[in-house]
């Protein structure tokens, strides 16, 4: 039907004419085997009209469809799914443990030894017959004796959730099995213009002497609705989901706690289709007058993210692998980014990345499988209150990509920060970003992005590659296959990402262009600088630690910047203050410098400017990667950011596009909550996940391998929740090396198999130490008995040598076990009476009124008193407070760089708190200061959360492999 110049469709997009650029018309419209796909090229141009209109195109799903309409439930599932890779599974929990482990052992063998089918198939028909000679099976049993079987009984398929899909080596087109198998021509058939591709679609290997034809190259995706059926039959993932959802009604008006509290998340609707008119105008508009909906209000609608990046798949290599990743950001944001919640969409074989266009390829079906989530599907989904499952209607709405500048670009269509004229999001140029304007932000001016769809449309239509080149050039926009989804956009729906921007990008430019290749620090003051980073005691949370910077200098992680920055005006206040000084201030001049330096800084140099500066940008770094950011906060981080460029500029620094792009910080903000939502330190601990597997350094189909390990997580994790109550340490040890992680250490995997995700989760070790208070010290009885009486008032508790008639003795060596640390939110505390560490002793802790103190933690106790429920008890010391500091050059800053100075070594009483009134683990030097007195600086952590929480083993909570349990 053709209304209004449009063309309506169903479900994919239709392009109205064929072309020289559309697919070989010998593939098929359905595949013919279940584990290849066939899609059309994202970039068909139509021969353009001789009228010189554009074709109009709909693009969205059948408004008499079922899903649109509401008709009763039933799933629909594809030609080759079964009920029975989701429900018949896991029947080994009623096997004999000693047999589960003989099957658990052969997958090791397979998996984690690398060893073949047939050596693992001999070692198990050996290995059950040894058990049958020592009676050690049931009687009559079905005893499995082969990979394949065991596989499937212990429910770790993982080709059923795959698709390996044949491509060109070049131009990344898709082919049939069936085209590859027929066709004697081993070139692409795929014409651009006038010139066909050159590269192979198929290659002959010889297999036992024989010649075999084979595809030249495979791309491996994940079957994303298969996957999140089987995460939808998982308990803690419904459990997960709901919370997620339920979040946002507890949080306080004016506070972004999650993506929950963004505009893009709240304003998220289904039931659209996208409109590309004929005049160039691009809208989205209803299916039917009541198909529009909120997925806030449905009770499971699906917020997806899609992050792609690129990494080294083998040590020895220097092919670049893709990964494509998508995170359902609608769960609980402490299990969002566990792997076992995130899909592994597709992985692209290198040796390189795709063309520009050819992404297009590679995107399109993952955004085929987005549009049937968008118009809805009918899944099983695990109830609580049921023995089985019940059906719903699932929706899934695609609301952003997160990727560094040069892949967000590419998987946009938008130009980079190559592009003279639209190299960001706004009108500002290329030549502005040394100047003033280009950091004006309240005249900074969005760019029409319905207007960039509508060129981005045109830039489809274009017959040739030259015609799309003129339009990028001029409007700086390519047709992306995400333009297909309703409400997407090419740049309100890619944030800038942080951790490259504002890390990678920002604080790095700091750090080299400017303190380094500034002069700012002589060889002695370089080896002050290092010395003070290395005896600053961190948090043992710390990752990797930017330690002897100056003296190596080099590449260094997002981590180090992120860790760096949070003590730069500390480490610089120490080496550039003069010991002489009547005053804890900075100079003015900067040192100076050698007269045979080759290569002179051309801006103006000054230790007081500059670390003016820095402490704008140290304090935004802090605001900015918070778990929590209210709207002030986003308002005053972007204004420093802000000041932070003005004051470079003039000094006469040269900036990049990362300063001009953290201009837009804040609508990001706003649209998609507090930055640890989408930045990408979660996504680049998967590729490091996947960089960790075993491919014996060879390239080969390492997509397909990469992609059986991670749907194998998955499969892992499902049998972790299945697990009988029999189960044995050797196998859960087993279990452990199939997630690759030792026993009693945690992987990703490991850490989503704990039994709790609740921040407020406070885990111990297993082993406690009975200990006798009134050895420990007297003071240590007198404060835990003032902390027992306000816990229990009601039952009189007194001292063991008390003569008051009535209440209760406190018997000193009966209530008390000692503890060597605790975990609180997945962060680790210690205390000074530890034997093993004494790392991670110094906190800062709410008292009275709420008010914040640094404290260093001297026992960590459970105390037992009669019947009652035992309560942890943290002994602790509050650093004492005085007149005599002097003024600190940051003072102004203090509360948002999270700095507390106190007299080195000056502590007050002895007092007790509970775990929950812990705020933050903190940072902490010494620092020798005039008149030979010395203080303690300390650095609280606690605006900045970490993106996954601490290592934890895999069985630690049933307290086999691990040292540790849920209290």
């Amino acid at each position: 039907m053709q209304t209004n110049n449009h063309h309506e469709i169903s479900g994919i997009a239709v392009y109205p004419d064929s072309s020289p650029d559309s697919p070989p018309s010998d593939r098929a419209d359905t595949p013919i085997d279940n584990h290849f796909i066939p899609h059309y090229s994202p970039i068909q141009s139509p021969e353009p009209p001789t009228d010189n209109t554009i074709p109009a195109l709909v693009l969205g799903v059948d408004p008499n469809s079922s899903a649109v309409q509401g008709i009763g439930l039933e799933i629909d599932y594809d030609e080759d799914e079964e009920d029975s890779i989701y429900f018949d599974r896991y029947n080994a929990t009623k096997d004999p443990p000693h047999i589960r482990l003989a099957y658990l052992s052969a997958m090791e063998s397979s998996v984690v030894h690398r060893n073949s089918v047939e050596s693992v198939d001999s070692w198990l028909a050996n290995h059950i017959a040894s058990l049958r000679l020592v009676n050690a099976v049931p009687n009559n049993p079905k005893l499995l004796v082969t990979l394949e079987r065991v596989r499937a009984h212990l429910g770790l398929e993982t080709d059923p959730f795959i698709r390996r899909q044949p491509i060109c080596l070049v131009c990344y087109t898709a082919y049939l099995l069936e085209h590859i198998q027929n066709t004697n021509d081993p070139q692409c058939t795929y014409v651009s213009g006038r010139t066909r591709c050159k590269g192979r679609i198929w290659i002959t290997k010889l297999v036992k002497n024989k010649e075999v034809r084979q595809p030249a190259r495979y791309i491996s995706y994940t079957r994303i609705i298969p996957a999140l059926r089987c995460m939808l039959l998982r308990p803690s993932f419904v459990s997960a989901l709901k919370s997620g959802n339920q979040a946002h009604s507890s949080h306080k008006e004016g506070v972004l706690n999650d993506i929950c509290c963004g505009t893009a998340y709240q304003s998220s609707q289904i039931g659209l289709r996208r409109v590309f008119c004929a005049d160039g105008s691009v809208r989205d508009e209803p299916l039917t007058p009541e198909s529009v909906k909120k997925i806030i209000e449905l009770g499971y609608g699906l917020m997806l993210a899609i992050n792609i990046d690129w990494f080294r798949s083998t040590p020895k290599s220097i092919e670049s692998t893709g990964a494509i990743y998508i995170t359902i950001q609608n769960l609980d944001r402490t299990v969002c980014f566990l792997p076992a919640n995130v899909i592994l969409a597709c992985i692209v074989p290198g040796p390189k990345e795709p063309p520009l266009e050819e992404l297009n390829w590679v995107l399109q079906p993952i955004v085929d499988d987005i549009k049937k989530l968008y118009a809805g599907v009918v899944m099983n989904v695990f109830n609580s209150d049921r023995s089985e499952p019940q059906m719903h209607m699932v929706h899934g709405h695609l609301i952003l990509t997160v990727a560094d500048t040069p892949a967000r670009c590419k998987c946009q269509g938008v130009a980079g920060h190559a592009h003279n004229l639209q190299f960001c999001q706004c009108n500002t140029e290329k030549v502005d970003i040394n100047t003033a304007k280009g950091y004006d932000i309240d005249n900074l001016k969005a760019i029409d992005e319905n207007n960039l769809l509508g060129k981005a449309y045109e830039s489809k239509l274009a017959p040739t590659k030259a015609a799309r080149g003129r339009i990028h050039k001029e409007f700086g926009i390519r047709w992306s296959v995400l333009n297909e989804l309703p409400d997407w956009k090419p740049h309100s729906s890619a944030p800038v990402d942080l951790m490259h921007n504002l890390f990678l990008g920002i604080v790095s430019h700091c750090w080299n262009d400017i303190i380094i290749k500034g002069y700012y620090l002589t060889p002695a003051q370089k080896r002050k600088f290092d010395e003070f980073l290395e005896n600053f005691e961190w948090p043992s949370r710390a990752g990797r630690l930017p330690n002897k910077l100056c003296e190596k200098g080099g590449v260094r992680k997002a981590d180090e910047w992120r860790w760096l920055i949070s003590i730069l005006p500390i480490a610089l206040w120490v080496v550039w203050r003069d010991p002489l000084a009547s005053s804890e201030t900075i100079p003015l001049e900067a040192p100076p410098i050698h007269d045979l330096t080759a290569t002179l800084p051309r801006f103006q140099r000054s230790c007081s400017r500059i670390y003016g500066l820095i402490l704008l940008l140290s304090s935004m770094c802090r605001i900015f990667g918070s778990w929590s950011i209210t709207s002030s906060d986003v308002d005053r981080g972007q204004k420093f950011l802000q000041l932070y460029c003005q004051g470079l500029l003039l000094m006469g620094v040269f900036l990049k596009p990362n300063h001009h792009f953290s201009m837009h910080y804040r609508e990001f903000f706003l649209r998609f909550g507090p930055a640890y939502a989408w930045w990408l330190f979660s996504y680049e601990r998967f590729n490091g996940l996947l960089e960790k597997v075993k491919l014996n350094n060879k390239s080969g189909d390492i997509s397909t391998s990469l992609m059986r390990f991670w749907v194998r997580l998955h499969r892992l994790y499902e049998m972790v929740e299945n697990l009988p109550e029999n189960i044995t340490s050797e196998e859960k040890t087993a279990i452990s090396k199939l997630c690759y992680s030792e026993p009693g250490r945690g992987t990703l995997l490991a850490q989503a198999a704990g039994l709790s995700n609740n921040e407020s989760t406070i885990r111990t070790p297993r082993h406690l130490q009975k200990v006798d208070l009134q050895k420990v010290g007297g003071y240590v009885y007198l404060a835990a008995l003032k902390f027992s009486q306000s816990i229990w008032p009601h039952l009189q508790l007194k001292h063991k040598r008390s003569d008051i008639q009535g209440g209760m003795l406190f018997l000193s060596s009966r209530v008390a076990e000692s503890l060597d640390f605790i975990y609180k939110s997945g962060v680790r505390y210690g205390s000074t009476s530890s034997q093993r560490t004494k790392n991670d002793r110094y906190i800062m802790a709410y008292f009275g009124n709420h008010k914040l103190a640094a404290c260093r933690i001297k026992h960590i106790l459970k105390i037992t008193v009669g019947n009652e429920q035992p309560e942890l008890a943290l002994a602790v010391r509050r650093f004492a407070t005085g007149s005599d500091i002097p003024e600190m050059p940051w003072d102004l800053h203090a509360e948002d760089l999270g700095y507390f100075v106190a007299p080195a070594n000056q502590l007050g009483e002895l007092e007790f708190i509970k775990p929950n009134q812990i705020s933050s683990p903190v940072g902490i030097c010494s620092v020798p200061i005039i008149d030979n007195r010395r203080i303690w600086i300390a650095v609280s952590y606690d605006r900045t959360g970490e993106e996954l929480r601490e290592d934890v083993g895999l069985f630690d909570e049933v307290g086999i492999e691990g040292d540790e349990s849920i209290y």
